[in-house]
């Protein structure tokens, strides 16, 4: 039934401010880029990367290509391995990027939608959600790091706890978003350091 509702809000007026949003964010971070000299070769990793320029997210491609016991957590670079078909770090760095960056506009309506569920009232979870998609922060959904999956999986917690907490919801059926609830712990707590340590 949660899916169902899930679908039944996402009407027009939704899909446009979810749009209207990941366009801005686009072309925020298009013009950031655009400003520096070498934003975009530095994005791309057009040049050889080094350890400076590319910080977590050099690490995240190197555990994808050769994991290892370390203090960054498995779960993102083990999914860049899956989706990786180069053995080579800078076509693995390229699309950790992208996919941290596509996770996060995919991620979009979940957000907007967990704003909506949660604070119940439309103009205060637009401006919280345009604040999340477009702030200073931002950038770090599209960087090739784990904030793109940990948001992503932290909204999903989010809507399984409002799960949980509905009226009609029966004993039977809190067991199972228990069991969701738990699995996400579980991703979090092998994407970043939360919840279960």
């Amino acid at each position: 039934m949660a899916g169902v509702r899930f679908f039944t809000v996402l009407n027009t007026s939704f899909w446009a401010r979810v749009g209207i949003t990941a366009a801005i964010y686009l072309a925020v971070q298009w013009v950031i880029l655009s400003l520096h000299p070498a934003g975009w070769t530095k994005y791309w990793v057009l040049q050889a990367p080094d350890t400076r320029q590319y910080w977590d997210a050099g690490i995240y491609a190197q555990l994808a290509l050769a994991p290892a016991c370390t203090a960054f957590y498995p779960l993102w670079p083990r999914i860049i391995h899956w989706l990786s078909l180069s053995t080579a770090l800078v076509p693995t760095l390229r699309l950790a990027q992208l996919a941290s960056a596509s996770l996060f506009l995919l991620s979009l309506p979940i957000a907007l939608f967990t704003f909506e569920k949660i604070l119940k009232d439309r103009q205060i979870a637009f401006l919280s959600f345009f604040l999340y998609a477009v702030g200073p922060n931002a950038i770090f959904h599209s960087i090739g790091y784990t904030e793109s999956l940990f948001s992503l999986l932290s909204l999903l917690f989010l809507l399984t706890l409002v799960a949980i907490e509905e009226p009609s919801v029966s004993s039977d059926k809190a067991a199972g978003w228990y069991g969701v609830l738990f699995a996400l712990t579980v991703g979090l707590s092998l994407t970043r350091t939360i919840l279960l340590q």
